[in-house]
């Protein structure tokens, strides 16, 4: 398949099934049309940011792609401010005043799809944003039991989230929630119930 995505292919590969799957911080969408390649039937693909023009150009008529121009966190309806704090490093997201420019809304996955059908695979590269978006969709998580792929080398913390969103508490929540690592690669883990 495509080489860029090693991660993302080898989660898809642990799915019994290929229903529903999440690709959070799609991005451009490199990861929604691999997923579409690799057979999911519906996948949603969430992005704040500028790119999400261009994510809508590219799968806005794919009847299977749903496109959310938010950003995933463990907040509903919230005005967060959407920037980059250095030329070189990515999007960061930040709690604040909903009046600044730059602002995106940020959704719980389980309040904006209450009713999901079975999800089966997630993928979140978040900047750093990861584990609050996972916390936002804890009751999809354990419904569903989904493969989870995400970045894990830009968590940093950062003040305004709840207990600092660092890979130590990444890990015991994922094992809190009974989930296991099943690899990891350079810059992503992937887990499996």
């Amino acid at each position: 398949m495509i080489a860029a995505y090693p991660h993302v292919e080898f989660a898809a590969s642990l799915c019994t099934h290929k229903r529903y799957a999440i690709d959070g911080g799609a991005h451009r969408g490199g990861v929604t049309s691999l997923l579409t390649k690799l057979g999911f039937q519906w996948i949603i693909a969430v992005e704040p940011g500028p790119s999400f023009d261009r994510l809508r150009v590219r799968f806005e008529n794919m009847g299977h792609v749903t496109l959310l121009e938010a950003a995933l966190g463990n907040v509903h309806n919230q005005m967060v401010w959407y920037g980059t704090p250095k030329p070189s490093a990515g999007s960061k997201i930040w709690y604040a005043d909903a009046k600044r420019p730059g602002n995106v809304r940020m959704v719980r996955l389980d309040e904006e799809f209450p009713n999901l059908p079975t999800v089966d695979l997630v993928k979140l590269d978040l900047e750093g944003g990861e584990l609050n978006a996972l916390r936002g969709m804890e009751r999809t998580l354990l419904a569903n039991r989904p493969v989870v792929v995400c970045e894990t080398s830009d968590l940093i913390p950062q003040p305004q989230h709840e207990d600092g969103p660092g890979r130590p508490n990444l890990l015991n929540y994922m094992a809190g929630l009974g989930y296991e690592i099943a690899a990891t690669f350079e810059v992503d883990t992937v887990w499996r119930f």
